[in-house]
């Protein structure tokens, strides 16, 4: 028993090691600065704190410096960029400053920072009072959007800081391509035809 136990337990952290150097170590704040919708969210976050006043300290909090992020004795450079990143989405989309700022993968567990980052790229989620039930919600759109990695509802309210972790990351490297990056524009004269060729090629393995 014992060495089944510490068996598990050291391949545990072979496992985590790996995805911390090949997965998690690739979120770095010059990408984060590139990240489709964050210099949208960032000035969102700006303008709702002009209308109100002694919220300074709610602004530092979701809208970290880079330094802050560096120089943290907790969080790694990747996981707080993580958390800024959830931040200003949970700001953007309750239009709150207060309790928006997302300080540990832990208080994802109400599923309210995560359903809210999902209504951020797609729209297609519903922000709900019960923690079970914005797991659910939050669960069930990443099935709708075809998504590779889908967590169970028990596993966002039950789970612990790492699958929490792993979860923010997954969604870092594929819900932000979901924004519109371009737009099509058909211009032409009123009672004309006018014809264009559209090329749409999907690069995921869903159908």
């Amino acid at each position: 028993d014992l060495y089944d136990s510490l068996s598990t337990e050291s391949w545990m952290f072979v496992i985590m090691q790996m995805l911390k150097i090949f997965t998690l170590n690739k979120i770095t704040i010059e990408r984060f600065s590139k990240t489709p919708g964050v210099s949208e969210s960032i000035k969102a976050v700006q303008v709702l704190a002009e209308r109100f006043s002694g919220v300074d300290d709610y602004l530092t909090e979701i809208n970290r410096s880079n330094k802050n992020i560096l120089n943290s004795n907790i969080f790694s450079p990747s996981e707080g960029v993580l958390l800024k990143w959830l931040s200003l989405n949970y700001c953007n989309i309750t239009n709150e400053l207060d309790h928006t700022a997302v300080t540990t993968f832990e208080s994802l567990n109400d599923g309210l920072a995560l359903s809210a980052l999902i209504k951020a790229y797609t729209t297609s989620v519903r922000i709900r009072a019960s923690r079970l039930n914005n797991a659910i919600e939050f669960t069930s759109s990443l099935k709708d959007l075809k998504l590779g990695f889908n967590p169970r509802s028990n596993e966002i309210v039950d789970g612990n800081a790492v699958m929490l972790a792993l979860t923010c990351a997954y969604l870092f490297e594929n819900i932000t391509f979901y924004l519109p990056q371009s737009q099509l524009v058909f211009a032409t004269s009123l009672h004309k035809t006018l014809t264009k060729n559209v090329t749409i090629s999907n690069k995921s393995n869903a159908e």
